[in-house]
């Protein structure tokens, strides 16, 4: 302190003080006398030498924070006592805040303001003089030291934190559009976004107890809601993200018409968004941001219920309002993890309503985009019954009927009808999408009338799940079928046989419902099966096959319909463009027609003498199928014998034999000239790991063998030595087909 001391003296002083400061791990608190901050005030005062200057700010930054930090740790009152920081002190340094003051110097004072705001907030409450904050904001403004400008954020956040109306004031202070243009500010990776950090927090801040008239500037200022979306863009830190959905969440609920924007930006996210969701590390992060997208989500969820009433709708003056707003929610919920957390009965019974009442374009193209992203989550099964008690009838009738448009929805000659249609094809996709999701659910048994063995009996949910969709099912859907299936756009009706098959193939119990109560139906499906009608498809072909399973269909409407041609044909256009969809249905549509026959042919065989319509009928069944056991189909036939797919060459090899057993004249013949072909077929040879068949196609094949050799034995001349000691050892050997090649060998 005496005035001999020189300029280099006092600077390394400084040095040498600051640096005991920063390591010390204890101080007696009498050490800390007036007279040492009366010294580092003095220091910082002198013009003489800014070095001087410099290490003295650094110094009294130290002792501050020091101090601060004793305060913080020891909260008696007696220790506190102790330990404490002069007024005079406090404000010599807000005095240092101002932006003309020497740039390291300011740095030093401002870096020690936000650490000891940090610790405590009475720190805050004696730094946050008006005067002070402003200074802050002067240079957040005009510095252009990143360390800094991040620095006086941050304290300025820190100031919002522990004084409720600070946040209001601050941003008042700065002016809206100056908030717009620090959300603009490029992002500082070395830095971890700590500015926009805090820029969020005191954003957040001034949304949540702030004044409400400097939240009504923030909303009606399009930079700022432009800047704010922009922000999506930028490669934010998952803490800076959480932050971020707050902003967004606080906005929306201050008005829902930001869900548009909002819904726009954060559907940019969705890389982040799954590291957060899936990352351990980020549990807590993960537990506030859940709650975030929760609070969004309401907020959704309370403007669909509100949007969903019809009066709603036709009292609505802003129709581009409820458009765009609608459009976010779509946006918003493209997020695979915000659709996950959106789905709820509500949700689903609101959206449902909307589908009902709306009549733009524009909301129908929306409320599918929200529905395809909720639906397209595996956790749908578990809100069936709002699914199929309110969402399916919607979209059925939708489908079915179509949606009654306005008549603003467009000036061009026809496009109505094009949007009537693609809502109706939407529609009923979308049906058909979701009643397949519920059918396929392991948890769920359907089926009206059915005794089933089940290896656990059902739960209450399960059992009320089932009444709900067999309801929906032949109560709704099924009156409906036959104007789906004569509607003038063929999509539709190839939706409606795929869904039509999804319900058979899960259930064919739904097959005898359909010929008792819409006995309609089937001629138009019978109609279907024909290689040229536009409507057939692999779905309707196996929809026949379930059909001619159950034999719904009498010989006389298949001899009519020419049925036994068109599968002919379906099976030569399968083979020759390997169309493999086709091969397993086609084959056993051939055996289920074989069967028959067979049938016939046995009861027409009983003891009790058969009526001239079942002689009738065998006789016409029999020359029908006579066509399946030509050389060209059995060609067919026996080459689909060695497809890899187990169920096609098992369903081939049984059809093969069924031809072996009714036909002779024409199938045995066919076998002996094929002999060297049906050897390398039971031995694996034609595939390239050399496997043979499986059990049950070798048993059919050597029973069609059998067969052969016991009407025509010359074909035994054909066989090989190789040949018949490989069926040898098949006998001995092979327990599927040990019977049939032991009836062989014999």
């Amino acid at each position: 302190r005496t005035s001999s001391c020189g300029k280099e003296v006092k600077h390394h002083i400084c040095v040498v003080l600051a640096l005991l400061l920063h390591h010390t791990t204890f101080i007696e608190p009498d050490f800390m006398t007036n007279d040492l901050f009366e010294l580092l005030i003095q220091y910082t005062q002198s013009k003489e030498n800014k070095d001087v200057r410099r290490k003295a700010a650094a110094c009294m930054g130290e002792l501050c924070f020091f101090i601060a930090y004793q305060v913080a740790m020891f909260k008696d009152a007696e220790s506190n006592g102790r330990w404490n920081i002069p007024n005079s002190v406090i404000a010599h340094m807000n005095k240092l805040t101002m932006p003309t003051e020497d740039i390291v110097v300011l740095h030093y004072i401002v870096k020690t303001i936000e650490n000891m705001c940090s610790i405590s907030s009475a720190f805050s409450q004696q730094y946050a003089h008006a005067q002070t904050v402003s200074n802050l904001i002067r240079i957040v403004q005009d510095s252009k030291n990143p360390s800094l400008v991040n620095s006086a954020m941050n304290t300025l956040s820190r100031f919002c934190r522990y004084k409720k109306s600070m946040a209001s004031q601050l941003i008042e202070k700065a002016d809206v559009r100056q908030i717009a243009a620090w959300l603009g500010r490029p992002i500082d990776s070395s830095k971890k976004g700590s500015f926009i950090n805090a820029l969020l927090n005191v954003i957040n801040m001034c949304f949540t107890r702030g004044n409400i008239n400097v939240k009504q500037l923030l909303l009606k200022d399009s930079k700022f809601i432009n800047q704010l979306v922009l922000l999506s863009k930028s490669n934010l830190r998952s803490f800076t993200l959480c932050k971020y959905f707050m902003t967004c969440y606080l906005v929306i609920m201050s008005d829902p018409k930001f869900i548009h924007i909002f819904g726009t930006g954060v559907s940019r996210l969705p890389d982040k968004i799954h590291y957060i969701s899936s990352n351990t590390h980020t549990e807590d992060l993960h537990k506030r941001f859940k709650c975030l997208v929760g609070g969004i989500v309401y907020q959704c969820e309370k403007y669909l219920i509100q949007f969903s009433d019809s009066k709603s709708i036709r009292a609505s003056t802003n129709k581009a309002v409820n458009k765009d707003i609608m459009s976010g929610i779509a946006e918003f919920f493209s997020i695979p993890y915000v659709a996950t957390q959106s789905l709820s009965d509500k949700m689903i019974e609101a959206l449902a309503k909307s589908l009902t009442n709306v009549k733009s374009s524009d909301m129908y193209k929306s409320i599918f985009q929200i529905l395809e992203f909720l639906c397209s989550r595996d956790n749908i099964t578990n809100h069936t019954i709002s699914v199929v008690d309110h969402l399916l009838p919607a979209l059925l009738k939708k489908g079915v009927t179509g949606p009654s448009l306005t008549a603003s929805t467009s000036s061009r000659p026809g496009s109505a009808k094009t949007l009537i249609y693609q809502i109706q094809f939407g529609s009923f996709k979308l049906m058909t999408d979701l009643l397949t999701m519920v059918l396929n659910e392991q948890s769920v048994n359907l089926g009206p009338d059915i005794q089933e063995q089940k290896s656990t009996p059902s739960t209450p949910r399960q059992e009320k799940n089932k009444e709900h969709i067999v309801n929906f099912i032949v109560n709704m859907f099924f009156p409906k079928l036959e104007g789906i299936l004569v509607d003038q756009h063929n999509q539709i009706t190839k939706m409606g046989i795929k869904l039509l098959n999804c319900i058979a193939d899960h259930d064919v119990a739904y097959i005898n419902t359909i010929c008792e109560h819409h006995p309609n139906v089937l001629p138009h499906l019978l109609t279907f099966f024909d290689l040229q009608h536009p409507i057939n498809n692999r779905d309707n072909v196996l929809l026949m096959h379930i059909l001619i399973n159950e034999e719904v269909y009498t010989v006389e409407q298949l001899t009519k319909h020419k049925f036994v041609m068109h599968l002919i044909s379906m099976l030569e256009y399968a083979r020759t463009y390997d169309a493999i969809d086709f091969y397993e249905s086609c084959l056993g549509i051939v055996d289920c027609l074989l069967y028959m026959t067979s049938k016939l042919i046995t009861e027409c065989q009983h003891p009790k003498k058969p009526t001239d319509h079942m002689i009738q009928s065998r006789n016409t069944m029999y020359n029908e199928c006579k066509q399946l056991a030509v050389d060209n189909t059995l060609g067919i036939i026996l080459s689909l014998c060695k497809e890899s797919d187990i169920d096609i060459s098992e369903t081939a090899a049984h059809a093969l034999f069924s031809a072996c057993r009714l036909y002779a004249e024409t199938a045995h013949p066919f076998i002996e000239d094929n002999v060297e072909t049906i050897y390398p077929i039971l031995t694996g040879e034609f595939n390239y790991n050399r496997e043979a068949p499986s059990g049950k196609t070798l048993s059919f094949m050597i029973k069609a063998l059998c067969v052969v050799m016991k009407n025509r034995p010359t074909i035994i001349s054909k066989f090989t030595r190789p040949f018949v000691n490989y069926l040898k050892s098949l006998s001995e050997s092979v327990s599927f087909c040990r019977d049939a090649a032991t009836t062989f060998v014999t």
